[in-house]
């Protein structure tokens, strides 16, 4: 049996969140694109959203099991989510566009493609641990001017109020 903390293992439950992820995102995308009559780029940019949701929701609390910075980790899940997007609809044009493919034939190829991309951007980039989370204490603090005044990790506020 695998061990679910091994690469191995998060790559399998990041396979299952894929799919999950993915019964959403192609349900969204036949039912906008098939029966609502979308053009298969609107329709792919709404059900990817969809499906996206859905994965950072699973992927942050079951797959790698990180609970720090979920603003930061969500504001790099969806650069990477978009930059996916963006990658999907491009090989999506091609597919149909370029070399005539139907619509969710197409999608099956593109998916695989972008699964491998995305698996590899969330487990060295977004879910990364490091001791300090996805960024240090001291980038969280330099970073997080907002409107003139400083912000505080988490942590820092509940010392701060004697927690």
């Amino acid at each position: 049996m695998v061990d679910l903390n091994s690469n191995a293992g998060k790559l399998m439950k990041f396979f299952w969140v894929g799919v999950a992820a993915t019964l959403v995102d192609w349900g969204m995308f036949a039912t906008l694109h098939r029966f609502v009559g979308f053009d298969y780029i609107l329709a792919v940019a709404v059900s990817f959203s969809c499906g996206s949701v859905v994965g950072f929701i699973f992927n942050r609390r079951w797959t790698f099991e990180v609970k720090d910075n979920a603003l930061t980790r969500l504001f790099v899940y969806i650069s990477v989510a978009l930059s996916a997007l963006f990658i999907t609809m491009w090989l999506m044009s091609v597919f149909i566009g370029r070399w005539g493919f139907n619509a969710l034939v197409a999608r099956v190829f593109v998916t695989g493609i972008v699964f491998i991309y995305n698996f590899l951007m969330h487990r060295y980039l977004t879910f990364r641990k490091t001791s300090g989370g996805i960024v240090d204490e001291g980038a969280y603090r330099r970073s997080s001017v907002n409107l003139g005044r400083q912000l505080s990790p988490p942590e820092v506020l509940k010392k701060k109020r004697g927690k």
